[in-house]
């Protein structure tokens, strides 16, 4: 993303919930006068980003519109404080920063008791959403303030035994990293090769399989579980172990089901799972299966999420047409996946602006090209094809970083 397009890709991604509580967030605190309204509203109606047509509409001289990059930042940081408070009610995570801010005010004013109790109440929101990270936090904090509020025998009991849970996270710790470690190894390794996997990858897979297994014993925690499955996923589908890896990614949906606070703010990951097993499907060929999971993936997962931003739509999106697409060229099913074209074409152009991948975005466009091809029309096939180098300039893809 470039980074001067951020605010426009932040409001992009808002709902219409968020954008309401932002507009009075911003007249409550006296910010909805300015520009900064004015601003937001001609970046939300906007299709693509003109800072010519911004400065135009937006401020009333040229004098005002060289404030445009100080407005601009404040903005974005307006944005995300709305953001944040309008999560507090929703997401145990914003809600245990929150009452962790407050015990911190109330320690640099010595009201230990008080502190205590809002420190308290964030270790039990942490310890239930397997915040191992921000209890470690906790836990050194409940250090500092216990030795105001307890008598010095007390105190000296207690630290060890927060000295004895400290270890124990760390371990737990220590085991997520290291199947984290094993996915993201495992994965980019199959994005390098794609389908053109070597058998020296393929002998790296499968000790990576066994060496998963010997390791699952250690297994602590939700989120370490969660990437074993992940890893096993894509070791068994390099490894042309299909029904294996099934086997993995159902109990991946079950286990992110089970435990719906790894969710609140992994939703992603979820649709990633997701994701996975309709690929799966799509490459064995079971086409009315997959249709089964994409008709779930557009119709009961939004339900189940309720309120979704930009971004979850259009992850919602390049899944289900990706797989639509992939069933009609791979089945020779032409007619079928030309009737797709004008919902690819709408929601292309509609999260163009909110986080759709570049390889998504050419994938679908080469699919649809491929379509008009076998079809014999020509033009639209090459205009297709032409979508795809239009992708490449404006992402910079195959540039050299400078």
């Amino acid at each position: 993303m470039r980074k001067k397009q951020k605010l426009f890709t932040l409001i992009k991604t808002m709902t219409r919930g968020e954008k309401r509580a932002f507009k009075l967030f911003a007249n409550k605190y006296g910010k909805g006068e300015g520009y900064y309204i004015r601003l937001f509203d001609v970046l939300d109606k906007m299709d693509d980003y003109d800072i010519k047509l911004i400065e135009k509409k937006v401020f009333k001289t040229s004098k005002d519109a060289k404030q445009f990059p100080v407005i601009k930042n404040q903005l974005f940081n307006l944005l995300l404080t709305s953001l944040r408070n309008h999560k507090l009610g929703k997401h145990n995570f914003y809600r245990s920063n929150m009452l962790i801010e407050s015990y911190e005010i109330l320690m640099d004013r010595g009201m230990y008791e008080e502190a205590l109790s809002y420190l308290l109440k964030a270790e039990e929101l942490a310890r239930s959403e397997e915040d191992f990270p921000l209890i470690i936090s906790i836990l050194d904090k409940k250090n500092n303030i216990l030795q105001r509020v307890m008598n010095p025998q007390d105190f000296a009991k207690e630290i060890d035994l927060i000295t004895n849970e400290k270890k124990q996270i760390w371990e737990i710790l220590k085991w997520e990293d290291w199947f984290a470690k094993q996915y993201h190894s495992i994965y980019h390794s199959y994005r390098i090769n794609g389908s053109n996997i070597s058998e020296a990858l393929k002998k790296i897979s499968l000790e990576k399989h066994y060496d998963l297994i010997n390791k699952s014993k250690h297994i602590p925690s939700v989120k370490a579980r969660h990437y074993y499955y992940l890893s096993q996923t894509v070791t068994l589908y390099s490894l042309d172990e299909m029904e294996k890896a099934i086997e993995y990614v159902e109990k991946h949906v079950k286990l992110l089901k089970e435990h719906p606070f790894f969710l609140q703010l992994n939703l992603n990951e979820y649709l990633k799972s997701i994701n996975n097993l309709i690929t799966i499907k799509v490459g064995q060929g079971e086409y009315e299966y997959a249709y089964k999971e994409i008709h779930i993936l557009e119709n009961e997962i939004p339900k189940e999420i309720g309120e979704m931003n930009k971004f979850l739509e259009q992850r919602i999106f390049e899944i289900a047409y990706t797989a639509k697409l992939s069933i009609a060229v791979e089945g020779i099913r032409i007619d079928e996946g030309l009737e797709l074209v004008p919902e690819i074409s709408k929601g292309l152009k509609a999260y163009k602006n909110t986080g759709l991948s570049i390889d998504r975005n050419m994938r679908m466009s080469f699919g649809v090209a491929l379509l008009y091809f076998w079809k014999e029309n020509w033009n639209s096939s090459l205009e297709w094809l032409g979508k795809i180098e239009n992708i490449e300039l404006e992402s910079g893809a195959g540039l050299p970083v400078v």
